[in-house]
């Protein structure tokens, strides 16, 4: 797994390498090494190239092998959610359409303000909605309430997985 990601880091450097070759230029030099160094790893996600492919498949590895042994109760408690992330998913859609509409009066909207006239989305007032913070610390709020599920069927699922073929693919 090392190999693999110092190989495809090298495969990154070496690309890179060869596109400023062929530019004839040195690179961007910037006011310190440090945002040198962002210049250098600044990659086109979109499409994905292979200088982008390479550095975040190469770090992942490396950082995989670093962290594959590590064992204390933050990976536990991402242990229980690896072996479940379809049924995490699943509770996460079903919760979802709901919070949306309780949310919608919460903040004091009236059910005749729901439907916006000319709009194809119902359930959404156009001042509904809150800011990137805000979905990030409902979204923290939302899985840490869903853990106790999570490991009560963690525990179901790994107890019943030779009765029930099917809890492998849930």
């Amino acid at each position: 797994m090392e190999r693999r990601g110092v190989f495809i880091i090298t495969l990154h450097n070496s690309s890179h390498f060869k596109r400023i070759r062929r530019s004839h230029a040195l690179g961007s030099h910037h006011r310190g090494g440090f945002f040198t160094f962002l210049s250098f790893i600044n990659v086109n996600k979109y499409p994905p190239s292979l200088d982008f492919l390479s550095l975040t498949l190469g770090i992942g590895m490396l950082l995989l092998l670093m962290f594959e042994n590590l064992q204390n109760k933050l990976t536990t408690v991402f242990n229980i959610y690896g072996r479940v992330p379809f049924f995490l998913l699943c509770i996460t859609f079903l919760h979802h359409p709901s919070d949306r509409r309780d949310n919608i009066f919460i903040n004091g909207f009236a059910s005749s303000q729901i439907v916006t006239p000319g709009s194809p989305f119902f359930f959404r007032p156009p001042e509904l909605g809150y800011g990137l913070i805000g979905v990030y610390v409902i979204w923290i709020i939302v899985v840490l309430i869903l853990y106790p599920m999570c490991k009560k069927y963690d525990i179901y699922k790994t107890s019943h997985i030779k009765l029930k073929w099917w809890l492998r693919y849930f």
